[in-house]
């Protein structure tokens, strides 16, 4: 329970916090790390799952010594159990493992600063706000990397497969209204249009039921009933993500009149697909039109 918390806590700290330290940190440190790079590393620690997908998608796993324990995916990854990224331990990491270069997406404990301190390469990449950010830090990746060819190889794969499941999907999608659950109940967070995952379902034609600008709001029961959208996705549905149900959520109070729950709308997304700006956004996006289909057959 305790673990849940905790990975509850990093997830919507790194998801709600990053944007305002991106603009400190991440923009001046991208460039120089890009610009500067006289060698590439041999050694390197992936303190961002989603980093960590990016890193073996470009052809630079074989390159990385350790990932954080969050880091699921590849399953080839080098995961630590003892490497946690909402309390890394700049110390302990360049003792333990000697990187030459540590890409992180929180900077929890100072990492950052204590890493640059003892005279690692750092790249910080907070959560993307959107597609073009998020192509941009494979780019990056792929530029302190040495594997530039592959980066580009790999956005150009994702722009091919976002735009086919948009020319795919749109005719059944467009117009649905959705709420995107983020955490459940007393928190209640979402994320909203103006999120990263938001705009993929905007390029559906989907509509969230709030447009917040935060891009992960705390909204009331009040408003999420009153609401009613046609569809509930989940992306807290994982045991270890809060294990939240379809059953769950049809009981509870009051929400048995939204038009998702009385028309079993209600999808899980990949948890981690959910929380992650790399290339398994196309799983994500998948989802979510296979989904928006579902509905539509069931329904229309």
């Amino acid at each position: 329970m305790i673990n849940r918390m905790f990975r509850r806590r990093y997830h919507l700290a790194a998801v709600l916090g990053a944007a305002v330290a991106a603009v400190v940190v991440a923009i001046p440190v991208l460039g120089r790390a890009a610009a500067s790079t006289t060698r590439c590393p041999t050694r390197i620690v992936s303190i961002s799952p989603t980093a960590t997908e990016s890193l073996f998608a470009i052809g630079a796993g074989n390159r990385v010594v350790a990932v954080d324990s969050d880091s699921n995916y590849p399953p080839s990854a080098p995961r630590k159990s003892g490497l946690i990224a909402f309390s890394p331990n700049a110390e302990a990491i360049a003792a333990n493992y000697r990187p030459d270069l540590v890409v992180v997406s929180f900077d929890a404990n100072k990492v950052i600063e204590n890493l640059k301190r003892l005279g690692v390469q750092v790249v910080f990449q907070p959560t993307a706000k959107n597609l073009a950010a998020a192509y941009q830090q494979i780019a990056t990746l792929g530029a302190v990397t040495c594997h530039k060819s592959g980066a580009r190889h790999v956005v150009a794969t994702m722009q091919h497969q976002i735009t086919a499941i948009r020319h795919t999907a749109y005719a059944k999608s467009s117009g649905l209204t959705y709420y995107d659950e983020i955490s459940a109940p007393p928190f209640d967070f979402a994320a909203s249009s103006k999120s990263f995952i938001g705009q993929l379902f905007s390029l559906l034609g989907m509509h969230n039921i709030t447009n917040d600008s935060s891009g992960f709001p705390q909204l009331s029961q009040e408003y999420i009933i009153k609401s009613s959208p046609q569809l509930i996705f989940l992306s807290d549905n994982r045991p270890n993500d809060g294990g939240v149900t379809a059953h769950a959520v049809a009981t509870r109070p009051g929400w048995s009149h939204i038009r998702a729950v009385t028309n079993h709308a209600i999808y899980g997304l990949n948890d981690d697909a959910a929380s992650r700006w790399g290339p398994r956004v196309i799983v994500l996006m998948r989802q979510i039109s296979n989904a928006a289909f579902s509905y539509r057959r069931a329904h229309h």
